[in-house]
């Protein structure tokens, strides 16, 4: 009896402690989810709002490339992505309808850049997108070097740069009234 007793008894202890164990492990990755999420979602930028744009030079998919600082004298909003991100390409899908066509005729360019993808990739999703008339250039950033001068973890995030080279609004993240913020701003900075 005291044979089996002591038996149990230490098997007791080894389930109580893998139970433990278990549970430890739990919280951490409760935790370790937790941190993750705050920070993404927290607004970090390299830059401020009247901070002087980086200049960069990005490949487009159709073999051009542009220099920012080539674009002085327009407005640019300059939107990083990516072909994974649900908002981004929310996003995408209001482009046409509230700020290229809007602004078709003006002063103004719109310079999407993928961050972390592949030329191939990239030009993907691109003829994918076409089919919903979504229709525009896009940049590459497969090394995520000029992301990385402007920005910590997140997408899609917006830079609008006024005609002197200036970042004039910040915006991370996508929903309706960032975007209309967004047109809002655009307007403004070509009436200036």
């Amino acid at each position: 009896m005291t044979q089996y007793g002591s038996l149990n008894g230490v098997m007791e202890v080894k389930s109580q402690s893998k139970n433990g164990a278990t549970l430890m492990k739990s919280i951490f990755c409760l935790l370790l989810l937790f941190f993750t999420l705050f920070s993404y979602g927290q607004e970090k930028t390299s830059f401020n709002v009247n901070d002087s744009a980086k200049d960069f030079v990005v490949q487009m998919i159709n073999g051009e490339k542009i220099k920012l600082s080539e674009l002085k004298g327009q407005v640019v909003l300059l939107n990083f992505w990516a072909t994974w991100c649900g908002s981004c390409l929310a996003e995408f899908h209001a482009f046409p309808s509230k700020i290229v066509e809007p602004y078709k005729n003006s002063a103004f360019v719109l310079l999407p850049i993928s961050t972390g993808e592949t030329m191939e990739k990239v030009k993907d999703k691109m003829a994918q997108l076409k089919k919903d008339g979504i229709d525009f250039n896009v940049g590459i950033d497969p090394d995520r070097s000029i992301f990385k001068q402007y920005a910590k973890p997140g997408v899609p995030r917006n830079f609008l740069i006024d005609k002197k080279g200036i970042i004039r609004y910040i915006s991370i993240g996508y929903n309706e009234e960032k975007l209309n913020n967004l047109s809002s701003m655009i307007n403004k900075l070509l009436n200036e």
